[in-house]
């Protein structure tokens, strides 16, 4: 668990760690409703498997749809599908909040596409 200090707090000095018992300044003032002063130490431990989840969720609809129509050949949609989460969960991994499920649909419905158009013009 990392610490997490209030906007409205000071920055505690780097390593610090709480002792047992320690109590906020009563000046620093309470922290924002629903603040939690403690985080998980990997906030994207599970940005893998929500970007394939929502791989599967934004993309097996355009696959069918590709299948179907013949407008970009399915080998490309599953390409792109298949390697685009990879980027978006390092890019979820290292971003300093954590991604809420919702957020990662539009993002890999976006770069699913673009690589997608990469593989098929490239088949």
């Amino acid at each position: 668990m990392i610490y997490n200090p209030p906007p409205n707090w000071p920055p505690p000095p780097e390593g610090w760690r709480p002792e047992p018992g320690w109590q906020p300044d009563p000046s620093w003032g309470p922290p924002p409703p629903g603040w939690k002063l403690w985080q998980p130490a990997n906030p994207g431990g599970r940005a893998f498997g929500s970007a394939y989840a929502a791989a599967g969720i934004v993309g097996m609809p355009l696959y069918v749809l590709a299948y179907v129509t013949d407008v970009m050949p399915t080998v490309a949609v599953m390409g792109g599908f298949l390697f685009a989460p990879v980027g978006v969960a390092v890019l979820a991994r290292v971003s300093s909040f954590r991604w809420p499920f919702a957020g990662y649909l539009p993002v890999v419905l976006v770069a699913g596409l673009l690589v997608a158009g990469f593989f098929g013009s490239n088949v």
